[in-house]
This record gives C-alpha cells, sequence and structure tokens, in this order.
C-alpha cells in the first residue's frame, strides 16, 4: 500500500483515495491501517482515506478521525476523549460508562478533552465525580452518573 501510493504519486497529481483493503477485526485492521495510513498521510500523500473494519461501520468514522487528530490533520474542533483501563482498583465501569457516551461525545464540535477515570483517587465509593478544569462541580450516585455527565457536558457547549 505504501510503496503503491508513493509511486503513484510520483507520477500523478490526480487525488488520492488511501485505505488497506484487507479488512479485518477490530484491532488487526486498525494496526494495519495506521501503519500505513500514517507513514503516507505524514508524507502529505492521500487526500481521502477509509479505515476497513470487520465490525460496526462507525468504528471506521471513529478510527479515521482519531488518526487524523494524533496526526494533526484532522479538524481542530474536535473532542478528546481518555478514560482509564479496567484494573483491579476501579470501582466504576469506565468501558461500559464510555460506550453509553460515545456518541454523545463525537457529535461535539468543539475542542474539548474529557477524561472518564475510574480508580478509587478519581471516584471513590458509590459516587461519581465530575470534574471541570480540575474542580470537582458534581458528586453523583452512579445510577445518575451519565446523565449528570451529558448534562455538564451539554453546559459548555
Amino acid at each position: 500500500t505504501v510503496k503503491a501510493n508513493r509511486l503513484f504519486r510520483e507520477k500523478s497529481d490526480y487525488p488520492l483515495h488511501l485505505g488497506v483493503t484487507e479488512a479485518g477485526p477490530v484491532i488487526p485492521s486498525l494496526v494495519k491501517s495506521t501503519l500505513a495510513l500514517s507513514e503516507l498521510l505524514k508524507e502529505n500523500i492521500g487526500d481521502t482515506i477509509r479505515i476497513s473494519i470487520s465490525d460496526d461501520p462507525s468504528l471506521e468514522i471513529m478510527a479515521a478521525r482519531e488518526l487524523l487528530s494524533a496526526l494533526k490533520k484532522g479538524r481542530k474542533d474536535k473532542i478528546e476523549i481518555i478514560s482509564c483501563p479496567k484494573c483491579g482498583r476501579t470501582e466504576f465501569d469506565t468501558h461500559s460508562f464510555t460506550q453509553s457516551v460515545l456518541i454523545d461525545l463525537y457529535a461535539i464540535e468543539k475542542p474539548l478533552k474529557i477524561a472518564i477515570m475510574g480508580c478509587p483517587v478519581n471516584g471513590p465509593g458509590d459516587k461519581v465525580f465530575i470534574f471541570k478544569k480540575g474542580h470537582v462541580v458534581r458528586r453523583e450516585k452512579l445510577c445518575g452518573a451519565r446523565s449528570a455527565f451529558l448534562e455538564e457536558l451539554r453546559s459548555l457547549l
């Protein structure tokens, strides 16, 4: 993919659509696409991209958006989502919570950095703390965390 697109770019100014056609499960697809596309995009080769994933098509869009953002080639009005992995210290299911708000987060067209953390240092007990710029603005029970989070998020928009 990389070699073919480099050769084509040397010989032509036609717009190039980049992608690794070999779709597969999420992780192999992301690894292969990131390796090939990031190399080409860093060389300013390519006009459009597609990351093919044998899964939910919305993952392809999110993956492409994240790749472009990481390479500083995407939209500047993008949200950055940071979340921790599950570990033995967590009392809050960050994975389920993040999944439950992901579509809402990706719909935001404003440069925001959102962190969803789960260890007792960041969200002790059966409460969820919502921070803005390093300060606790709300303490909510787990059952009300999603609606409180989205309410606070909307207040920033």
